[in-house]
């Protein structure tokens, strides 16, 4: 247990070894002086000072005021825990503004592959959480079922959730699309799907075992020219599919139409991802028009100086 408890200080809150020897004997007993720290763990009293230093820094232990010998006592490890919990979060914050100037995406050009189950889900997680108006999700009943309380919370926070899938549906903030079989042809497929589109900005792809959900394979990307048209295209199944139900269910033509009108009222929408790509095509062509006068420019120059020869 000691060992372990020692890796974990070291390894993921930064302790050197003997600081997290200190701050482990501490917790055992105290309070203690440095010098019977050093004693009990055998180590030379400067070590073990700096070490009480250090530790006194990072705010894990608190040296009692009024004591003869200069004792210490630890910060319980909850607190201690806590309080890195919240500088973490004020970091992050001010990190990310400082550098968001500097980032220029490099990777959102790509197709990147992902390559376990858990790394799967951490990025689906992160999509969600990044959405700003419309979540697109074709997936079978298994992934669903891991994924939908994240649905489920965006959905209630506005942001738009529109699921596809085979299973029922469930009673939450989001829109469901039951799958039924089109034809009798329907491919039966020895895999569960688990696709997202969101904002038009960045799409997933990923098929898992349907015995143990284990990741067979997945891919995602962020390409401005692409991102789009998988959204453009899972939002023209998911209307087919809801068309369909509604002439299965013997509807009207007039309550249809109103019902189609209402659905594409709500997600059919200019997302994100479309405007960045009308923007970067408008960058492209000011680029081209700006290469195009440069040219031009050489042109009259090239032919005057002819003339003048």
């Amino acid at each position: 247990m000691k060992n372990i408890a020692q890796s974990l200080l070291t390894e993921h809150l930064g302790f050197s070894q003997i600081e997290a020897l200190v701050y482990l004997n501490l917790l055992r007993e105290s309070p203690q002086t440095g010098y019977k720290i050093s004693t009990t763990l055998g180590k030379s009293r400067s070590n073990t000072y700096q070490a009480l230093k250090s530790l006194e820094l990072r705010h894990a232990i608190i040296r009692l005021e009024g004591t003869q010998y200069g004792e210490f006592i630890p910060v319980p490890i909850k607190e201690f825990m806590n309080a890195r919990e919240k500088e973490f979060i004020l970091k992050k914050a001010e990190i990310i503004e400082a550098l968001k100037d500097l980032e220029i995406e490099p990777h959102q050009e790509y197709i990147i592959q992902i390559n376990s189950t858990e790394q799967l889900y951490k990025k689906v997680h992160s999509m969600i959480e990044e959405a700003k108006s419309m979540i697109l999700v074709d997936t079978d009943p298994g992934p669903l079922k891991v994924i939908h309380g994240w649905l489920d919370l965006r959905a209630g926070q506005g942001v738009n959730v529109l699921i596809e899938t085979p299973g029922e549906s469930q009673k939450d903030n989001c829109h469901h699309i039951r799958i039924q079989q089109v034809t009798p042809k329907d491919i039966e497929w020895e895999a569960d799907w688990l696709c997202l589109s969101v904002d038009g900005e960045h799409f997933l792809i990923s098929l898992l075992k349907k015995d143990t959900g284990e990741l067979i394979h997945a891919i995602w990307s962020g390409n401005p020219y692409i991102s789009p048209w998988v959204y453009n295209g899972m939002l023209h199944e998911f209307t087919f599919r809801v068309i369909r139900q509604m002439l299965l269910e013997g509807l009207e033509s007039e309550t249809i139409i109103k019902k189609l009108d209402a659905f594409t009222q709500r997600f059919f929408q200019p997302v994100s991802g479309f405007l960045r790509l009308q923007k970067k095509l408008n960058q492209t062509a000011e680029k081209n028009c700006r290469t195009s006068g440069k040219f031009q420019a050489d042109d009259l120059i090239n032919n005057e100086e002819r003339e003048n020869d």
